[in-house]
């Protein structure tokens, strides 16, 4: 299995980006004794074998969601944290054929071969990681937030001594929460506001897992008013299709705010907006 299908971008001295195959991003974060590898991506490659050329440090894998380009790599490590809510989710995307697919169906191909897949493994090994948890890596602390909206178990992680708030898919300027596994939008706006109120001014910055990496300050908030949008109908409503899924877009794409940033939008399911 290659490493070369991955790319190290440092974000600062003790965080860096990883460019997987997918689209997608994980996070290396290192304290002067442990590090904590945020996400896995598709399952494809060599990506403990690269994480172990950037840290020697002991690591613990811990998950922001079960899909299939987040979770499916984490097969190769031992310590692996993930919200068990999201075990089925898991067992179904961690499929040879569904990996593939995501991975080719993306803009940005990465060539990779079947040797490059990693097997399909089981989250039965897996701890359980909840709301409030807290890794200690020696001066640097990883603490998860539960965010139940794109998918149940969805947690982010707050790296206080960086000023970072890692966000992944849980909210983001393209929520996705219209398949049948995501909550509805009265739910995930609840737990938007109870998120909110753990790490109100713990931050100043937003890291995410897909496009730019990186996401307004207020994505909380942002998101958040989307959701108010959408219960008093005051929206677009467009058409959206993903992966033959239909859904629509509360607003119009590509909005940003005055410094350039990208806006929160969420795709929802109308008949799921008051679950």
């Amino acid at each position: 299995m290659r490493k070369s299908l991955f790319r190290a971008e440092k974000i600062s001295d003790r965080i860096t980006r990883i460019h997987l195959p997918g689209e997608v991003f994980s996070y290396l974060v290192e304290g002067e004794k442990k590090a904590v590898l945020i996400d896995t991506g598709c399952g494809i490659g060599d990506l403990r074998g690269f994480v172990e050329d950037l840290t020697e440090k002991p690591l613990t894998v811990l998950l922001t969601h079960g899909h299939v380009d987040h979770a499916p790599g984490a097969v190769q490590f031992e310590n692996v944290y993930m919200n068990l809510l999201d075990s089925r989710i898991f067992q179904e995307h961690n499929v040879l054929e569904k990996r593939k697919g995501y991975a080719e169906s993306v803009s940005e191909k990465v060539p990779f071969t079947e040797a490059d897949m990693l097997p399909v493994g089981s989250c039965e090994r897996f701890r359980q990681l909840s709301d409030g948890d807290c890794f200690d890596l020696g001066g640097l602390q990883v603490t998860a937030y539960a965010c139940g909206g794109h998918t149940p178990g969805s947690m982010v992680f707050l790296i206080q001594e960086e000023g970072y708030l890692l966000l992944g898919d849980a909210c983001n300027p393209f929520t996705f929460l219209f398949d049948k596994s995501c909550l509805g939008v009265a739910s995930y706006e609840r737990n938007l506001l109870a998120l909110q109120g753990k790490v109100q001014g713990r931050y100043g910055k937003v890291l995410i897992s897909h496009g730019e990496g990186t996401a307004s300050r207020n994505m909380l908030e942002e998101n958040y008013h989307v959701c108010e949008a959408i219960k008093r109908g005051d929206v677009v409503n467009i058409p959206f299709e993903f992966q033959g899924r239909k859904a629509f877009l509360a607003k119009p794409q590509g909005r940003r705010n005055e410094f350039g940033e990208e806006m929160a939008n969420i795709a929802y399911n109308p008949d799921r907006i008051y679950e």
